[in-house]
């Protein structure tokens, strides 16, 4: 059962965001899309427990299967949701993890040999190590990145599990 309707954003409030209206042990599901014809401010559902929230968040894919549910906590959109769900006839948007991992490995890879290969030639090319360096750094950010936020999900996920026991 959904404990409350609350606008993701709403000026008129204080606090205006979400997140601070609703209570710590309070779960919200968020859609990636509404109905056609939706009119007023988009929203989330509240529920009082994360196992409701889920629930609630897979029957109603189950519903309308071009929606994809996720469930955060009070924390908002802080790292990755808790829980996500999406229907079948889901069309996802492009996959920023898997570029962060993808783009920083290429980066990094690349970046790394290049560098290397100035460092056998006792750094008399200096263009591999100025290139190179220009790539690992940014590829070593992306990969550092993701696995912050790839250990930051697990930790909620045991947090959540913990919970639920």
């Amino acid at each position: 059962m959904i404990s409350k309707r609350v606008p993701l954003f709403d000026p008129a409030a204080q606090p205006s965001s979400w997140n601070q209206r609703i209570g710590a042990s309070d779960f919200a599901v968020h859609y990636s899309s509404f109905p056609d014809g939706f009119t007023g401010s988009p929203y989330c559902d509240v529920f009082a427990s994360a196992a409701e929230a889920e629930a609630y968040a897979q029957n109603y894919v189950i519903d309308h299967p071009q929606v994809r549910c996720r469930v955060y906590d009070a924390h908002g959109l802080v790292g990755a949701p808790l829980f996500e769900v999406a229907g079948k006839s889901f069309k996802g948007e492009s996959n920023l993890s898997q570029f962060r991992r993808w783009g920083g490995s290429v980066l990094f890879v690349v970046g790394s040999i290049l560098f290397s290969i100035d460092v056998f030639q006792d750094y008399r090319l200096l263009w591999p190590s100025t290139i190179g360096s220009r790539l690992a750094i940014p590829g070593a950010l992306l990969l550092v990145t993701e696995g912050l936020v790839v250990l930051t999900a697990r930790h909620n996920a045991k947090k959540k599990a913990a919970a639920a026991a």
